[in-house]
């Protein structure tokens, strides 16, 4: 079965409501969105151009979800997404033009990596990441041969080249640079669909000069929104949808639900009627990844004022990488990419803990005493009661049918966001293209 009838067969499986599969009017009517983030608020975009009445409901007194720009400390701290990944074709860029919000491209990356008083620089650096690069692309011409159940952590060590004191450490260090792309432990991450899954745009990555957060009054101009209203049951009827809060209620022709993974696999939201059983299996397969980060700001920087990103040595399986906001904001502040198992032990430890703990890294791997930050700030994704987690990661036993799945309409509920999109999942243009795809649905 390919992707295609895949799809169409799951808008006739599952529970025995009636509508199931029926097609809808063709007349335009009112839409209610689940989730002010970024899938939801594209959906509510262009079905409001397109002549639809629309209305967004967000839990959080705040738009954009798992988009979060702090700017508190006079410049953007992205405490949620941080990159558009890919400028050729990303529809970001486009979507920055219109929303007259200035991109960045990042200096070019200087790397340096740290090991027990030792430090590594190009073309060093540059030789290792090919012969990573290598074995990668050796991995996924051959994923076909791997085991549903293999982890891409055994994987990885069935191909460990057997390297040489920091030149190994290198090599683990790059490879566990992997867990901060996906969001969890490589012990939990499928081997087989992780090199399957997956496409990228190409090109290098951007920030926006402003924060991620600028794009969100272009999105939301024209809406009607309400901020601060946790819906807690979506009801199916003969006529429609209606949405419950605490207090309130809203109905409607259709409804769009965006809201994460984290907040749908925790049942926060109940559906009447009950998601497919298709539905339900896959969102137990899938895993809603962690990860978190730490600013820290000095008064002067320690470091190379040339240095892009700092690697360490992996013994602990802690701070995966540290890049320096100094090339591109002029401010000595570090931020560290904290994932997984590890990311979640640090949701329980002060900022007097944490900043313990890095400042002992740092000084193990340099080989030097570090002055203390003036200020830190860490994130705490798993503890966010409408995100629990950072976004959607393949575990073992997962495949891409299960964010297909979990895109496919039941009834009168459109699905999106990046858990959607098999092609973009864990992205920001993932959850945009999402919401993309449920308005053109609905409008069909």
């Amino acid at each position: 079965m390919n992707r295609k009838t895949f799809l169409l067969s799951l808008l006739f499986a599952g529970t025995q409501f009636k509508l199931r599969g029926k097609s809808l009017p063709k007349n335009k009517g009112h839409v209610l969105v689940l989730g002010g983030g970024m899938s939801g608020l594209a959906a509510a975009k262009e079905l409001s151009q397109n002549g639809y009445s629309v209305e967004v409901i967000e839990a959080r007194n705040r738009l954009g979800g798992r988009i979060h720009t702090n700017l508190d400390w006079g410049y953007p701290l992205e405490l949620g997404a941080s990159y558009i990944h890919g400028v050729q074709k990303n529809p970001l860029v486009e979507l920055s033009k219109k929303a007259n919000s200035p991109l960045l491209l990042p200096p070019e990356e200087n790397v340096e990596f740290w090991s027990q008083g030792k430090s590594l620089r190009r073309p060093m650096i540059t030789k290792m990441e090919e012969k990573v690069a290598d074995l990668i692309s050796s991995l996924e011409s051959k994923s076909d041969s791997n085991s549903d159940t293999l982890s891409f952590s055994d994987l990885l060590r069935k191909e460990n080249p057997n390297l040489k004191g920091i030149e190994q450490d290198l090599y683990d260090w790059m490879v566990l640079t992997t867990e901060a792309a996906v969001a969890i432990d490589l012990e939990n991450l499928s081997a087989k669909t992780h090199l399957e899954e997956g496409e990228t745009f190409s090109g290098p990555d951007m920030v926006f000069l402003n924060g991620y957060a600028s794009l969100l009054p272009y999105l939301s101009n024209g809406l009607k929104l309400h901020l601060g209203e946790e819906v807690n049951l979506v009801k199916q009827t003969q006529s429609g949808v209606r949405f419950q809060s605490k207090n309130k209620s809203w109905e409607g022709d259709f409804a769009v639900i965006s809201i994460p993974l984290g907040v749908l696999q925790k049942g926060k939201v109940s559906f009447e009627p009950g998601f497919s059983l298709a539905k339900k299996n896959s969102l137990s397969r899938l895993k809603m990844g962690l990860l978190n980060k730490l600013y820290l700001e000095w008064d002067e920087p320690f470091w190379n004022p040339e240095l892009g990103t700092i690697g360490t040595r992996q013994e602990k399986r802690d701070f995966r990488y540290t890049i320096s906001l100094l090339p591109l904001y002029k401010k000595p502040t570090l931020l560290s990419f904290v994932a997984g198992k590890f990311a979640k032990e640090c949701e329980s430890f002060s900022k007097k803990e944490l900043e313990t703990m890095f400042l002992s890294r740092l000084e193990t791997e340099l080989g030097k005493k570090i002055p203390k930050p003036k200020r830190i700030l860490y994130t705490r994704w798993s503890e966010d009661p409408y995100a629990y987690g950072s976004y959607a990661a393949f575990a073992i036993g997962s495949t891409g049918n299960d964010m297909d799945t979990l895109g496919a309409r039941e009834n009168r509920l459109f699905f999106c966001g990046e858990h959607t999109s098999r092609a973009h999942y864990g992205y920001v243009h993932g959850a945009y293209l999402s919401g993309l795809r449920v308005a053109k649905e609905i409008q069909e």
